[in-house]
């Protein structure tokens, strides 16, 4: 009894601080987090390429170095560096969410075939002394360029599981070789905790980028992190958020732009079955309440794109059923989203993975695409338009493509 009576007025607190925590968090999670007075620039056009319409249809794969010893290397991005070489980024280690896991980079030179050997480009070591606080684990790294020699990358660094996640950003100025050091980005008064990135940023007129990041803890839903210049002349950027989506079910936004003004984000759906939907017109300050665009999800990532003649590319698992990630697929549509031809299968294998693709355009006019390649490879496939033609030519006779393996 005298136990129970000390033990009391600590169980007391930490009933008050809970629901203290609860209600706060059940308001912060029911509105849009918009700061007053804000509102984004707009989209900046998308980069020219050169033109492959005489290009002979090109598909090639390969697999990029990783260490042989780790069971895990997942959530890859790749960007284009400004003399042309590619620059992918990805997290390994012994398995998801280890202490030992690392955010690793490889590089292809221009006109090389052969990826370097990959090298840390942040742990947790690292990451704890450049932001001066404890981090147990790092992961989600997102690789881009602005075009020039700055290049920047996104990770989380997390005390505990996902849901502990902050969002930090280092950047380089000579094009990846030197990295400044690891700024943890203040997105949320509530611990400033459980926020994540996943999908390419969209470039902004005047500088700056809107990036498609989500929120995981009580709730799972997709939010926009705008890293604006800062215009006090200090450099870096001005950081705002705001929600794509109020519900409680989708997450990690894949957002593409389709005029200066208008983009439309494909969402991961939590509760599996079918990939979501949302547009915006005012250049991403709002969004449609989600639908769904016409293709299965099952709780896993894709990643979609703009190609040629008004239309558009995904990159996703076909299965409906939770969790099931044995096979990857290309469709295409037009800008409205929401009907889609099946034209490639790129993996599929029964009791394998294939997961969190992630797909760019370079300059010259070819396609890239990097995946967890049954989680302990990263796979890069390289396409040009020509292939992707040929596959929508004969998508009258594709498969099947059955959305789910009885």
């Amino acid at each position: 009894m005298n136990a129970w009576r000390k033990s009391m007025p600590n169980r007391v607190t930490i009933s008050i601080c809970l629901a203290v925590c609860l209600i706060y968090g059940l308001v912060f999670f029911r509105r849009p987090v918009i700061v007053g007075g804000f509102r984004p620039p707009l989209f900046a056009a998308a980069p020219g390429v050169l033109s492959g319409e005489n290009d002979q249809p090109f598909f090639s794969e390969e697999l990029l170095p990783t260490d042989p010893s780790f069971k895990t290397a997942h959530v890859a991005s790749i960007c284009e560096l400004s003399d042309g070489a590619l620059l992918a980024v990805w997290y390994a280690g012994p398995r998801e969410l280890d202490r030992d896991v690392a955010v690793y980079r490889s590089v292809r030179a221009p006109g090389k075939s052969a990826w370097s050997e990959p090298q840390v480009l942040v742990d947790r070591i690292g990451a704890s002394r450049e932001l001066k606080r404890s981090v147990r684990k790092v992961g989600n790294p997102l690789i881009w360029s602005d075009g020039g020699n700055r290049v920047y990358l996104l990770y989380v660094s997390a005390i505990g599981g996902w849901a502990s996640s902050s969002i930090n950003l280092k950047t380089s100025e000579d094009g990846g070789k030197t990295w400044g050091p690891s700024v943890r980005l203040t997105l949320s008064p509530f611990c400033n905790l459980s926020e994540l990135v996943r999908n390419q940023p969209l470039a902004l007129e005047g500088g700056g980028f809107m990036v498609p990041i989500y929120h995981e803890t009580i709730g799972k839903f997709p939010e926009i992190l705008w890293l604006l210049p800062d215009s006090g002349g200090r450099g870096g950027f001005v950081v705002w958020k705001t929600r794509i989506d109020r519900s409680r079910g989708f997450l990690q936004p894949s957002v593409v732009r389709l005029d200066s003004h208008s983009a439309i984000a494909f969402l991961r759906n939590s509760r599996g079955k079918q990939l979501g939907l949302s547009t915006s017109s005012n250049a991403g300050l709002s969004w449609e309440a989600p639908g769904y665009a016409g293709l299965p999800n099952p709780n896993s990532g894709i990643c979609a794109i703009r190609i040629s003649g008004g239309r558009l590319l995904i990159v996703f698992n076909d299965e409906s059923r939770p969790g099931a990630r044995d096979n990857l697929r290309l469709a295409v549509s037009d800008l409205q989203g929401k009907k889609w031809t099946r034209i490639a299968g790129l993996e599929d294998a029964a009791y394998q993975t294939f997961a969190y693709p992630f797909i760019i355009q370079t300059h010259d006019g070819l396609y890239h695409v990097v995946y967890s390649y049954n989680g302990n490879r990263i796979k890069h496939l390289t396409l040009n338009e020509a292939w992707i033609e040929d596959r929508i030519r004969d998508a009258g006779q594709p498969g099947p493509w059955p959305n789910n393996r009885e």
